[in-house]
Formats: C-alpha cells, sequence, structure tokens
C-alpha cells in the first residue's frame, strides 16, 4: 500500500509538472506567433526555435528573466508577452547617459521603449536597466 500511496503522489507531481510546462509552452507559441510580431521576425521561428529553446533553457512562472542588448527585439516580442503577469521581464538596454556610443545603440533603446509604449497592454511593465559597460556595468540588485 504504501508504494501505490509513493507512485501516486509522483505520478500526481509528473502531471502537474507536466501542466505548468505546456502552459508555458503554449504561452511562448501564441507569443511567437503574434499578430504583435513583423512577418520577418514570426519567419524566423522556424530556424530560431522559440519554444524548444526557452523551455530547454527552464523559463518557467515567476521568473525574472533579463535580456541583455535585446536589439531588434527578435526575444523581446516574445518573452516580454509571456512574462507579463506570469513573472518579471527586464530589458538591459544601452545606457543612454552614456557619451559616444554608437548612434544604433540610441536608436535600438529608443525603438524598444516605444515597443513596450504603444502596447502596454501586451507587454505589461517590463522592467529597463542601462548597461554599457564598462562606463555603466550594473545590472542592478
Amino acid at each position: 500500500m504504501k508504494r501505490f500511496i509513493t507512485a501516486l503522489l509522483f505520478s500526481s507531481l509528473a502531471v502537474t509538472a507536466w501542466a505548468g510546462h505546456h502552459e508555458i509552452a503554449d504561452r511562448i507559441e501564441q507569443a511567437a506567433s503574434g499578430d504583435h510580431r513583423s512577418e520577418a521576425n514570426v519567419a524566423r521561428n522556424v530556424y530560431r526555435h522559440p519554444v524548444e529553446t526557452l523551455t530547454f533553457l527552464g523559463l518557467e512562472d515567476g521568473m525574472t528573466v533579463m535580456e541583455i542588448w535585446p536589439g531588434g527585439g527578435w526575444y523581446t516580442e516574445i518573452l516580454a508577452p509571456v512574462m507579463n503577469g506570469h513573472g518579471q521581464y527586464i530589458a538591459a538596454s544601452w545606457d543612454q547617459g552614456v557619451a559616444d556610443q554608437p548612434g544604433y545603440r540610441y536608436r535600438l533603446h529608443d525603438a524598444l521603449l516605444t515597443k513596450f509604449a504603444e502596447n502596454a497592454e501586451l507587454y505589461g511593465e517590463p522592467g529597463v536597466v542601462a548597461y554599457s559597460p564598462p562606463q555603466s556595468a550594473s545590472l542592478g540588485e
């Protein structure tokens, strides 16, 4: 009887873990193929495998996820919506207070802030921290 109860307990835990994994995989898939993404970014899904990659890396509800230098936002468009209401997304973007950086850094940072502002319902309240080593290298506490 003790073995039966132990087996039942482990089976229940496995089903619960699978259900949680399945739910986040569904949210990743929805975000990866969402209307908020450009056709070009969605087309890259076949090569970048966002569901497989992020589940392999262990993405789970309740996590704080920091994306360093989001660039054009390919992962931002997936991670921020997935974590909205289920954890915290933080973009470590170029520090606008550091002078004489290449111009693209300022443009990418501004585009990121615009992306978040124009679709606040989708992205929620993502954190944005300045990160331009060696001048600005703190990622927060």
